[in-house]
């Protein structure tokens, strides 16, 4: 795999990112799942190959695309770089940039997020 500087962050990315919009889905029950076992695999192997960012956003997956990005990253979390999204247009009121993030770190099970953009603006 190869790598570039993201930006001026000092970071060096993989120049091939793991996209997080569409990952693999079921019905069990009338309910729509993520196939979490699936995308554990998948990030997993993408991992074992060199790619170190991993890209996700509120709303991808009917919003659980951070808790299962969140579930597959955490055995080397300190070794990638995490991405995702501000929903701004949830953000309707002081104090609710904050709880969103908040929301979102709780999801993704982790203290920090690398990138974190502003999405829909």
């Amino acid at each position: 795999m190869r790598y570039h500087a993201f930006g001026k962050t000092g970071k060096n990315i993989s120049l091939l990112g793991f996209g997080c919009m569409r990952l693999p889905m079921a019905d069990i029950g009338g309910k729509r799942v993520v196939e979490e076992d699936k995308v554990s695999a998948m990030l997993a192997r993408a991992y074992e190959l060199g790619v170190n960012y991993f890209d996700t956003a509120y709303f991808y997956n009917e919003g659980l695309s951070e808790i299962a990005v969140g579930k597959a990253i955490k055995p080397f979390r300190d070794k990638v770089m995490l991405s995702t999204k501000s929903p701004g247009n949830l953000v309707k009121k002081q104090g609710d940039y904050r709880r969103i993030l908040e929301e979102q770190l709780r999801k993704l099970d982790t203290d920090w997020i690398d990138f974190y953009h502003f999405h829909g603006i």
